[in-house]
């Protein structure tokens, strides 16, 4: 007699499984989930507030679009603002916490990661959805991230009207 083949859980909805059997038998089981966090993604659970981290995601947003706006004044062509878009994120992920602690670097590197806006945005996501978004470090460093879009408006603004005339 041959053995059944291993079953593939599939998760259906909130509470529920749906197994199917690799040899074609398909059946439901009810499994109690018991979990305190009211959203999950990815089998990420998500503790603090979705509408803060939309707004911390707006101000990334913003600091970004400022940012490139600013390199894009200073390049005659899209070639040359493609690649100054690549120069400015290859270090920007490097330096963000991404690949590898910021604590873990060098002291006399550590001071560009502050300066590096998604070295703040990944700080929110993590306080955000893991620890439930601590009110003072969230609005430390969404106003940190305003200030940055703000200073490179002020300054693609200036840099764009120069080069109108």
């Amino acid at each position: 007699m041959a053995e059944a083949l291993p079953s593939l859980p599939i998760l259906q909805n909130r509470g529920s499984i749906k197994t199917i059997d690799l040899d074609g038998v398909y059946w439901r089981r009810t499994m109690d989930v018991k979990c305190k966090q009211r959203h999950h993604w990815q089998n990420v659970p998500m503790r603090g507030s979705f509408f803060v981290l939309v707004g911390a995601t707006f101000a990334f947003v913003c600091t970004t679009v400022a940012i490139g706006t600013l390199i894009s004044t200073y390049c005659d062509n899209h070639q040359q603002a493609s690649m100054g878009g690549f120069l400015f994120m290859f270090p920007a992920m490097m330096f963000s916490g991404i690949m590898f602690p910021i604590e873990n670097m060098p002291a006399a590197v550590q001071w560009m990661a502050f300066l590096d806006p998604l070295s703040h945005y990944l700080g929110l996501l993590r306080n955000i959805m893991l620890k439930g978004g601590d009110p003072r470090y969230v609005a430390t460093h969404v106003s940190v991230l305003a200030a940055m879009a703000v200073v490179s408006v002020m300054a693609s603004f200036k840099r764009f009207h120069t080069t109108l005339q």
